[in-house]
């Protein structure tokens, strides 16, 4: 794969930093979203590392974002609100760098819900690939008619994002749907991350096909 290249947005409270990596072989590309800002949540996060990798190795473009106030990326946390006008803008560039091509999301703990929340909204999204889900925030009936690939892979032993309440909710959801189990896995994959890497590895084919 191509190296990852920083890159500065100019977005809505200010300039983003984000990494890109031009994958050069399928023509889409995906935004990945890093867990909460508030509790250190970075695009360097090893779950953020560990998807982009798998999406650039599947010949996706892929850009890692710092959402605002994180890192490089200008202005404050904005409680979920103003992020997803964040990423939104982090969409609107990949559409001008591949116009007419497939735009994936991808996101890891708070990443994963913004994720779901503007991935089943957004029209220019093709599907959406949610890590560490965090159910517990609240009802997720916004996206239960959402009728786009949505593939969640989840801890059986997270223990900040509850794996009975998320099975409660994925199994309101709309199909197409995928959810995948890491047995023994804590929120962070901490012992786990190999297990994860085969996971994305073993069934990105859902969400990209």
């Amino acid at each position: 794969m191509k190296p990852e290249t920083q890159l500065m947005l100019e977005g809505p409270a200010g300039r983003l930093e984000g990494l890109y990596r031009d994958g050069g072989q399928r023509g889409e590309a995906v935004l990945i979203l890093h867990p909460h800002p508030l509790y250190g949540g970075n695009m360097n996060n090893k779950v953020v590392f560990a998807m982009a990798k798998a999406l650039g190795e599947a010949g996706l473009n892929t850009l890692r974002l710092n959402f605002r106030g994180v890192g490089l990326s200008q202005g404050d946390y904005d409680d979920g609100q103003g992020e997803q006008n964040d990423l939104r803008c982090a969409l609107d560039f990949l559409a001008s760098e591949l116009p007419g091509g497939r735009l994936y999301l991808a996101g890891f703990s708070f990443g994963a819900w913004l994720t779901l929340k503007v991935g089943g909204e957004d029209d220019r999204i093709r599907a959406m690939l949610a890590v560490g889900t965090p159910a517990g925030w609240g009802d997720m009936d916004w996206l239960r008619p959402c009728t786009k690939p949505k593939l969640l892979i989840h801890g059986s032993q997270d223990e900040y994002c509850d794996p009975g309440r998320l099975d409660e909710e994925f199994q309101r959801l709309a199909d197409p749907k995928r959810l995948v189990w890491i047995e023994g896995a804590d929120h962070f994959f901490t012992e786990e991350l190999g297990e994860l890497d085969l996971a994305l590895a073993e069934n990105l084919g859902f969400i990209l096909d």
